[in-house]
């Protein structure tokens, strides 16, 4: 089982949604609608377990390349040396012949490492939003108090 998808952000429905809270945010963050920044940061959280379950399901096709590699390179050392090679020299002969696989577990880590970092700054933004949320609330507040003490 192999998922052996290239991660590309702009085809990708999922990022194309994170990119349109995270672009609001920015946009907005100054002055937010605090119902609207509610929203937007409730809707990013749910886009971040989408992204999680990707990032797993990536995680999973790595982990699955590597251990093919590494059984494939095993097998075919133990063929070179059946036809009479040197250990060393079939050691070095494997791996040649196993590029291709070795060239689908790089693929398949740096799609893993690519979605781990768009999570987690992702998650780091939802910190952001949930820190100028309690503000923004303070705020909010503190003039309200403020008019009813008027």
């Amino acid at each position: 089982m192999t998922i052996n998808s290239k991660i590309n952000i702009g085809d990708n429905q999922l990022f194309f949604l994170i990119s349109q809270d995270l672009n609001w945010y920015y946009e907005n963050c100054k002055t937010p609608d605090i119902n609207k920044l509610l929203s937007i940061r409730d809707h990013l959280a749910v886009m971040s377990y989408n992204l999680a379950s990707i990032a797993a399901d990536l995680k999973l096709d790595y982990n699955t390349n590597y251990y093919i590699r590494k059984i494939e390179t095993a097998r075919s050392k133990q063929g070179f040396i059946a036809r009479g090679k040197s250990a060393a020299q079939s050691e070095t002969d494997s791996i040649v012949a196993m590029s291709d696989h070795f060239k689908n577990e790089l693929e398949a880590e740096a799609n893993s490492y690519k979605v781990d970092l768009l999570l987690k700054q992702v998650n780091k933004i939802l910190d952001a939003m949930n820190q100028r949320i309690a503000f923004a609330r303070s705020e909010e507040y503190t003039s309200r108090k403020q008019e009813n003490n008027v």
